[in-house]
């Protein structure tokens, strides 16, 4: 069984927000970084059951607020 591809290039991901990539699922940073930013409100986060890959020469980056 195939799974669902999802592309995205320079994917920023806001405070308090999250992305969940599903069983037999990809998410594919196509160009870019995938950067999980950090403030005083909160944290993003990425929740991984499936698959992210680069395609492009990207990275995943973790901002973290200190206070």
């Amino acid at each position: 069984m195939l799974g669902h591809l999802v592309s995205a290039q320079e994917t920023r991901v806001e405070p308090g927000t999250n992305i969940r990539v599903e069983t037999a699922t990809t998410l594919d940073i196509s160009g870019g970084d995938l950067v999980l930013e950090s403030d005083a409100s909160g944290d993003a986060s990425l929740i991984d059951f499936g698959d992210v890959t680069f395609s492009g020469n990207g990275q995943t980056r973790v901002e973290r607020y200190l206070t």
